[in-house]
């Protein structure tokens, strides 16, 4: 049984958010392969190209690092895409909660890997109620 390719479009999804995540970190790419434990700073210079994924133990260490010592990577939105991009280190702050949503999702929005939402009263062919 042949062993089955990657999807090149979900990779490369993939590979963006965790380029993003990465920037947003605050480190050198060097620095951050070092966090990852990587020799040198190849593997990440393949994921900002799209070509490769890093691996589960890798990816739990990125779920570690801290932005700023407020928020966590999410690494449900780096698979999927769905969710916030950071989660507060405090669960139970929903001050840090919303504070890190908003940073995640003004930050991204800047760098293109999401879109802003609308709310539903502003979604074309939606009327608002007076």
């Amino acid at each position: 049984m042949s062993r089955q390719k990657k999807d090149p479009l979900l990779l490369a999804q993939m590979c963006q958010r965790l380029t993003a995540v990465v920037d947003l970190l605050g480190v050198t790419d060097a620095r951050a392969s070092e966090m990852l434990g990587y020799a040198n700073s190849a593997t990440l210079s393949q994921v900002r190209r799209g070509v490769t994924f890093p691996d589960v133990e890798k990816l739990v260490s990125l779920g570690q690092m801290s932005v700023g010592g407020h928020a966590i990577p999410n690494l449900h939105w780096l698979l999927t895409g769905f969710g916030p991009a950071f989660l507060p280190t405090d669960p139970d702050s929903g001050v840090a909660r919303s504070a890190s949503q908003a940073l995640s999702q003004v930050a991204l929005m800047n760098r293109g890997v999401v879109r802003p939402t609308t709310s539903h009263a502003e979604r074309p062919g939606n009327r608002s109620r007076r």
